[in-house]
């Protein structure tokens, strides 16, 4: 993986076997790389630099040939050159010609939207539609398959979030009739059963379109247990007797099984890359006719895919980008080919070994690594000291392994802020050496010093490749799943975890070993507010900032805390449900620093009418924005696991040691940009709807602003239940109240008392 080459690239035992050596006929002379249209965004800018790192310590001689393969990837020559470095020229694409192409089989596709009103979770859906589909599969090991083989015999269903993966994996397995670790419950039978020809209210299934007795002629027996499977990062691998695997990103590429032949999309694929990736699953035969079916809910992301549902049926892929250039990106690089230095300069006298190892905190009571720290901080301080042969090694080394363009970006790499490689970075490195990792008086009791320990230099280089720097993960403390098992501990983002991890939301993210297995931080079942101490949410923390916030009509301070370190509950599942769900309320700080590029707009005919200026606020610049994102409060519905499914409205408010309000949240150096628009008047805006092609969109949000706006239609209550009419006017002022930020607690309060609340 680009992770391990990343480590490896500084450990002497280990290079060799990735092609770098000094014997140059034992040099790698082929890169292959599967899947490349996985390498986007700023992770596979990472990657990028990192075969840039891997070709430069490979060393000089005969050239490298890569050789990149993927089936879904527009403009591929242009990105391969950027992902390894190469000139575009070198570039060759091999593909098939229109005419070589022979087009057989064929493949279905269908769109399913959830009913908000049905008061039942999308998830249900998905549900029924994998233990559907799966029955009109050929049943896996059969001798007689009924369709020859033309429908496959195995389902693969796809999430992009891991709780719902693990919730949707335990409610199949229950709805086969299994118990919370897969075996089969003698008491119960499979829901399909219900659906069987037998059924005494078989006619009113029918009615109800849940007649499955067709399922029969097919040589189904609808009381038959599926087998379920699983495979996402918490365990890997295919259950080779799974009729359906429930999978997350981990499936999508690298597997071939002739035998899938329906793929399940839970909710809107995040990209129409992965979209392909995952429906190419089936089908892998020509005979074979695949089906593809798609879960989409009515809100959000889904609901824009259900109106442009021809995104799905014929995908169109963009060109992917590369920031190789990102400053950002460079510098976490520039750290990283410090460590590839050390490793194959002459000045550390060829000590052997990994250099991340030896210069880690956690190596500091290692006797072996000892003489290669000593011989750092000789090589650290002779680069720092002046100028001389080993700061022009050094300097000589980072730019080529880097391909950096110019002196301008070489020199804001090593003496620029933030992190200036020589100013900064080295100076730390050395630092810590010298007084063996000692904190200075000043720090010592505001740090934890146990994080981060297992890397040189924590501030510098993320610990994992595609770790975001300025948001170093949050440690995740689990109970002990079974009586013999021990606590175990999950990594989380920043921001995942404070989104996710709400007080009084319960969740099945972390729980691979068993159903029915939930976490959470507990509130009381009691509506209302409820008092949340900053160490009780996040056993480990630290001071962030202190964040202006206006409570109760004034603008007062608010100190704002980093967690570090959260534990988990489990939510006993005859206590709370499972759907029981919150969110943390988010607000925000911005704080400019440094000047800005400003681009004016006032000579542009078309811009210039709707906007004045874009404000631009850049590390390449020495300015950015400091964001700061945090959380006073938040809010949760919570169910009691009761008959009555009792639910409780619960407020957390956080509060400091001494019951100030405080904050949890965190802090980013951003790339910004500000736009400053200069809004039409109403007169203008209602002269462009009336020669506007979209004059349809136009009068829906005119009738929607006509509801938010008439007063009488704020008390919903009292001709509510009068007819459907009513209730979808119902649903319309409600979207619209959300969609225009609006105030929509009077609607709640008279919903509260409805039979749909």
């Amino acid at each position: 993986t680009a992770e391990s080459l990343n480590r490896q690239l500084s450990d002497t035992y280990n290079r060799p076997v990735f092609g770098i050596h000094s014997n140059p006929a034992r040099r790698a002379r082929y890169l292959l790389l599967d899947e490349i249209h996985t390498y986007g965004g700023t992770s596979g800018a990472q990657a990028a630099m990192v075969l840039r790192r891997w070709r430069h310590a490979r060393g000089h001689g005969e050239h490298v040939r890569y050789v990149g393969l993927s089936a879904t990837l527009e403009e591929a020559p242009r990105f391969f050159a950027s992902l390894t470095g190469l000139v575009p020229a070198s570039v060759t694409e091999v593909a098939p010609q229109a005419d070589e192409l022979e087009f057989k089989a064929k493949e279905y596709q269908l769109v399913l939207r959830g009913d908000p009103s049905s008061r039942t979770q999308l998830l249900s859906t998905t549900i029924q539609t994998c233990f559907l589909l799966s029955r009109l599969r050929d049943p896996l090991g059969s001798q007689s398959a009924p369709s020859e083989g033309r429908y496959g015999s195995r389902v693969f269903a796809f999430t992009d979030d891991l709780d719902v993966t693990n919730r949707l994996f335990d409610f199949l397995r229950d709805a086969e009739g299994r118990d919370i670790f897969g075996r089969p419950d003698g008491e119960r039978a499979p829901l399909a059963a219900l659906r069987a020809a037998n059924q005494p209210d078989r006619l009113l299934r029918a009615e109800l379109g849940q007649d499955w007795a067709e399922l029969e002629r097919l040589g189904r027996r609808l009381d038959q247990r599926l087998t379920i499977g699983r495979t996402s990062s918490q365990d890997r691998g295919v259950t080779a007797e799974a009729d359906v695997v429930v999978a997350t990103a981990s499936l999508e590429v690298g597997f071939n099984d002739p035998q899938v032949g329906a793929v399940v999309q839970h909710k809107a694929p995040h990209q129409l890359a992965n979209f392909v990736q995952r429906k190419g699953r089936a089908g892998r035969s020509p005979e074979m006719r695949p089906w593809t079916v798609t879960i989409l809910s009515d809100f959000g992301r889904d609901r824009l895919m259900y109106q442009s549902y021809d995104r799905l049926f014929d995908p169109v892929l963009r060109p992917l980008t590369l920031p190789v250039r990102n400053r950002y990106i460079l510098r976490m690089q520039a750290g990283f080919a410090v460590l590839d230095w050390l490793a194959s300069s002459n000045d550390t006298g060829g000590l052997r070994g990994s250099w991340w190892e030896a210069l880690s905190r956690s190596a500091r009571e290692n006797s072996r690594q000892s003489n290669k720290q000593k011989r750092a901080i000789e090589v650290i301080n002779r680069v720092l000291d002046a100028p001389g042969q080993s700061r022009n090694d050094l300097v000589d080394y980072v730019r080529w392994a880097l391909k950096l363009e110019s002196d301008d970006e070489t020199n804001d790499i090593l003496w620029g802020s933030p992190r200036s490689l020589l100013l900064e970075v080295l100076p730390t490195l050395a630092r810590r050496l010298e007084t063996n990792w000692q904190l200075h008086a000043a720090m010592r009791g505001t740090v934890s010093e146990d994080l981060n320990s297992s890397q040189p230099l924590p501030e510098f280089l993320p610990a994992n490749l595609f770790s975001d720097l300025n948001l170093p993960e949050v440690t995740v403390v689990l109970p002990p799943a079974t009586s013999g098992d021990e606590e175990k501990m999950e990594l989380m983002g920043i921001a995942d975890a404070i989104g996710r991890l709400v007080p009084g939301r319960v969740t099945r993210r972390f729980a691979p070993e068993r159903g029915k297995l939930n976490h959470w931080i507990s509130v009381p079942l009691i509506s209302g507010e409820h008092r949340l101490r900053i160490d009780a949410y996040a056993e480990a923390h630290e001071q962030v900032a202190t964040v202006p916030v206006k409570l109760n009509g004034e603008v007062t301070k608010v100190v704002c805390y980093r967690p570090w370190r959260i534990r988990l509950e489990i939510a006993r599942d005859s206590f709370v449900r499972s759907t029981s769900n919150g969110r943390q309320v988010w607000r925000n700080h911005f704080l400019a620093e440094g000047e800005t590029i400003s681009l004016s707009t006032a000579n542009d005919p078309q811009w210039g009418q709707a906007v004045n200026a874009f404000d631009f606020y850049l590390h390449a610049a020495n300015s950015h924005l400091l964001v700061r994102r945090f959380a006073l409060e938040a809010n949760a519905t919570v169910k009691k696991a009761d008959g009555d499914s009792t639910e409780f409205n619960v407020t957390t408010l956080y509060i400091d040691a001494e019951g100030n309000r405080a904050a949890v949240g965190f802090e980013q150096e951003v790339d910004a940009i500000r736009v400053t628009a200069s809004l039409p008047t109403p007169e203008i805006l209602a002269e462009l709807a009336a020669v506007s092609d979209n004059l349809p969109a136009w009068r829906i949000a005119y009738f929607r602003d006509l509801v938010m706006e008439d007063p009488e239609l704020s008390t919903v209550s009292n001709w509510f239940q009068r007819d459907r009419l009513h209730r979808v006017m119902l649903l319309i002022l409600t979207r619209a109240a959300i969609i225009r930020g609006a105030d929509i607690s009077t609607i709640l309060d008279d919903l509260a008392g409805s039979n749909i609340a």
